[in-house]
């Protein structure tokens, strides 16, 4: 199978309606386990990424989005209060710490996507 071949299945599976949950004609939950990537966008695709909950890393990925990136903000927070700069100054500079951190998980899961991709 060439790589264009490939992608032209990726986006088949992608574009399938059943690969899709839906919610009140809403579409919630992206789940196809034949596409091999974690994060995918979301329909349209201009309306930013999801995860494809059918990927065998995709716990592993919504525990780290849910849980480790809010403790980052937290002790970013904590640990900048006590250096005695002010609540504001802290709360700024954990959401910068977030938001680091969120690009670096979108930036390394990009990467491995594009490896299916020509």
């Amino acid at each position: 199978m060439t790589q264009t071949d490939r992608r032209a299945e990726i986006e088949r599976l992608w574009d399938a309606p059943e690969s899709r949950k839906y919610l009140l004609g809403i579409p919630i939950i992206y789940s196809q386990p034949l596409d091999p990537r974690l994060i995918v966008p979301k329909k349209p695709a201009s309306m930013g990424w999801t995860i494809n909950f059918a990927h065998p890393q995709a716990v592993t990925a919504l525990i780290a989005l849910l849980f480790i990136a809010p403790l980052i903000i937290l002790l970013t927070i904590g640990a900048i209060y006590v250096l005695g700069f002010s609540l504001i100054a802290s709360v700024l500079v954990g959401v910068a710490a977030e938001l680091i951190v969120i690009a670096a998980i979108c930036l390394v899961c990009a990467r491995k996507a594009n490896q299916y991709l020509p």
